[in-house]
């Protein structure tokens, strides 16, 4: 999968476990029914609590970099999410973000990221998993994306996947994608 999304343009951020209980309120996880992990000796105390997603740290990323003058970003990262329901669990997630420009390719001009260029990168991994046949995209409405410009993936009545845009808190949009690795795939 990591071929296939460096071949797409996008690079491999490595992002920390430990979060604001903030991100697990804004970011509750794909799959992820129960309460936060709450760590009982963090490194720091603003980042008291396990990732429920990897979507924040993403979002994190994309802000550190336009900061420093990006004019845009494609970036995914895998790892765990964490949450307690009768006791510890944990699971395997991949998520990516595409935010700001594109890069401009060959004589032609940057231009914004739409929902179609992050609908064609998850197009290319369920093609990879040889699973694009068996999944559905179905419009979807849920917290903290965009309605209307979101969809639910399914395989059969499993969701594996969500992939929508989300308005950050500076006003900027972001097309970010989480998927569960591991169930009905």
């Amino acid at each position: 999968l990591k071929g296939v999304l460096t071949a797409c343009g996008f690079y491999e951020a490595i992002t920390l476990s430990f979060v604001a209980p903030r991100l697990n309120e804004l970011f509750p996880g794909l799959g992820v029914d129960g309460q936060a992990v709450t760590v009982a000796n963090p490194i720091n105390r603003d980042e008291s609590e396990m990732r429920r997603s990897l979507l924040g740290g993403l979002i994190a990323t994309w802000r550190t970099n336009r900061n420093q003058g990006a004019k845009g970003l494609s970036a995914f990262t895998t790892g765990r999410v964490f949450w307690r329901s009768d006791g510890p669990q944990e699971g395997w997630r991949l998520g990516g973000i595409m935010a700001g420009e594109l890069p401009r390719r060959g004589l032609g001009t940057a231009r914004a990221v739409e929902f179609g260029d992050l609908k064609g990168v998850v197009e290319a991994l369920l093609d990879c998993l040889r699973i694009a046949d068996r999944v559905r995209w179905d419009r979807w409405e849920g917290a903290p994306f965009h309605a209307g410009k979101t969809a639910r993936l399914r395989c059969g009545e499993d969701v594996v996947g969500v992939a929508g845009a989300y308005w950050t808190i500076l006003q900027l949009q972001a097309f970010t994608t989480v998927l569960g690795l591991g169930g009905a795939i």
